[in-house]
This record gives C-alpha cells, structure tokens and sequence, in this order.
C-alpha cells in the first residue's frame, strides 16, 4: 500500500478535564477528528499542542456543552491538551486516531 500508516486502532474518544494542568493525549503521530464540551467551560481558553509544545488549536474559554470543534481528520506529530493554568471547570471529549508510523496522504 503506498500510503501505509502502520496497524492503528479506530477513532478513540477521550474526555479531558480541564483542572488537570496539561494532558498528554497521544506522544505519537496522530489524527484529530473533532473535540466536543461535555461540561461548560470557565473563561480560559483551551490549548490543543502538537508534540513540541507548538499550539494548534484554541477552544475558547466559556464554551458552552455541545459545542462542536471540528478539525477534519488533521494529522499531528502529537496531542497535549494544555488549559491555562487557572482552569478551574469543564470537560472536553476529544476524538483522535493514534498511528505507528506518521500519517502522510500522498496519492
């Protein structure tokens, strides 16, 4: 197969709390499909970081339950889920497909 990705499970869903200081979700390459507030959120936003600590992504502080974020199966080397430090409430599912070898989408 020329776009091999190795032997990987399907998408896991993971809730993170957000009083948890930082949360490694996955240290390897990985795919992330969509997060999802399961418990509203305070005022301080959400940072979603690749492996080398880059931020990726921000889910905004006061998110309300339901609120979708959909990141349409973007590949990262590495998933932390890094609330500010001052976070004091709310839950956030994340949904990600980790891979053994990086994912490269070449035809």
């Amino acid at each position: 197969m020329a776009n091999d990705v190795g032997v990987a499970q399907e998408f896991i869903t993971l809730e993170v709390d957000m009083q948890d200081n930082s949360t490694v979700v996955n240290v390897g390459p990985c795919i992330l499909r969509a997060a999802y507030v399961n418990e509203q959120l305070d005022t301080q936003d959400v940072i979603i970081e690749n492996a080398a600590g880059t931020q990726q992504f921000v889910i905004p502080g006061g998110s309300v339950v339901g609120a979708p974020f959909v990141y349409y199966d973007v590949s990262l080397d590495g998933l932390t889920i890094n609330p500010d430090d001052s976070a004091t409430q709310g839950k956030v599912a994340f949904i990600y497909k980790p891979f053994s070898t990086p994912y490269n989408p070449k035809p």
